[in-house]
């Protein structure tokens, strides 16, 4: 097996401390991780099966949304052509998440797929979502000792230089949903995840970087483009959800241009997402996202998806209104979505991740009244989530 791909196995990440919001004791955290960098590959014992050697990356944890290091993190990678999905990769990872206060050994089954979007900066678009109930953590130490839950992967690899230099670069974002409480005697300031983060550059302009998810099943409407009200598009209304606590809050529209799929099933979508907060404060970003057939097989989702706008052009949000008139900044895309039921009942569910880097007026010269209606005291109250990506043969 090339090493090649091997290294671009993404299967596990990083898991990064977010935030700095002290959980309380005997709480069940939410962890919110992305997992960024260069690394090469070297040939170590598995961690979960000692007996078998495996190429393994050392790779920094980050915090997702305040981009600080906070520990590192090791991928050992079992990879396997797809003979299925043409040039896909099926990836078994044992990954360890190396933290302050401990670490956390996970296995899991991730799809590996070629992006649909040519770009110089991502080759691949990767995903690991386990089935509901499903525990992914195999073992711990230090607070996280006996801890089990579910952890999803949803994320992109550069293995331009795998074959060259035997390097791969990573930007995968992982969520951990723990489901027991850490123990009382060695919790300590644990910090769990928050999905925003503020800063104020000045008096008047502020940025946020913001953690979202898309939730949900929508059926497919013709609406007008909202840039382009000449052109009729298929259209899905989602839920827009707190990634850390499952609050809906707000709705999301995604009208998509959809090509494909190819002989392998992989789709072209260019998509117009409105994400609407509440009556005054709506935002519409456009990109250009790829999806492709899991390798694995899996009852919950049947794509992986991505969209990266350092790799498809930079700035994406298009307009915006009440406290987002002025906004500017990226929002991007990694995900999954099932399309069983998409021919026959022109419905697709969404599981998607989505990190947006928004400039704006700053709270602080905003109508008090309007600010308010976007943002609670915690300071999460902003919830972006673009371009659901979905779809498939609607374009058929």
């Amino acid at each position: 097996m090339k090493l090649t791909y091997a290294i671009l196995a993404v299967a596990a990440v990083a898991v990064a401390f977010p935030n700095q919001i002290i959980a309380a004791k005997n709480t069940v955290p939410t962890y919110l991780f992305q997992m960024k960098g260069t690394a090469a590959a070297e040939m170590r014992p598995n961690p979960i099966d000692p007996t078998q050697e495996l190429p393994c990356f050392d790779v920094p944890l980050h915090d997702l949304v305040t981009g600080e290091q906070v520990g590192m993190g090791t991928d050992c990678l079992n990879v396997a052509e797809d003979q299925e999905s043409c040039n896909g990769l099926e990836v078994t990872a044992a990954t360890v998440f190396n933290l302050a206060e401990g670490s956390i050994t996970l296995q899991g089954l991730t799809s590996v797929q070629p992006t649909t979007f040519g770009s110089s900066e991502v080759t691949h678009i990767t995903g690991a979502i386990p089935a509901e109930g499903e525990n992914s953590i195999v073992a711990g130490d230090g607070i996280y000792d006996n801890a089990s839950g579910s952890v999803r992967l949803s994320g992109a690899v550069n293995m331009a230089k795998l074959e060259s230099d035997g390097q791969a670069t990573f930007d995968c974002l992982w969520v951990v949903y723990l489901d027991n409480p850490l123990e009382d005697d060695m919790m300590g300031d644990v910090a769990v995840s928050k999905a925003v983060k503020s800063t104020t550059d000045g008096d008047t302009m502020s940025t946020q970087r913001l953690v979202l998810q898309m939730k949900g099943t929508a059926t497919a409407e013709m609406k007008p483009n909202p840039l382009d009200e000449t052109q009729t598009l298929p259209c899905f209304d989602v839920p827009l959800v707190d990634l850390t606590t499952g609050e809906t809050m707000g709705m999301g529209t995604d009208c998509l241009d959809v090509a494909g799929p190819d002989e392998c099933g992989a789709l072209q979508v260019s998509a117009t997402t409105t994400f609407q907060f509440d009556r005054m404060n709506y935002l519409i970003a456009t990109g250009e996202t790829s999806v492709q057939p899991t390798t694995f097989g899996s009852p919950d989702s049947t794509h992986i998806t991505g969209a990266i706008p350092a790799s498809t052009g930079g700035e994406n949000i298009e307009a915006g209104a009440g406290i987002y008139e002025d906004a500017t900044g990226t929002v991007r895309l990694s995900g999954a979505v099932n399309m069983a039921e998409l021919e026959t009942k022109g419905e697709a569910t969404f599981d998607c991740l989505w990190v947006m880097d928004v400039t704006k007026q700053a709270p602080d010269s905003m109508d008090d009244t309007t600010s308010s209606a976007v943002n609670s005291k915690s300071g999460l109250r902003v919830v972006v989530i673009f371009h659901l990506l979905s779809l498939v043969s609607l374009s058929s």
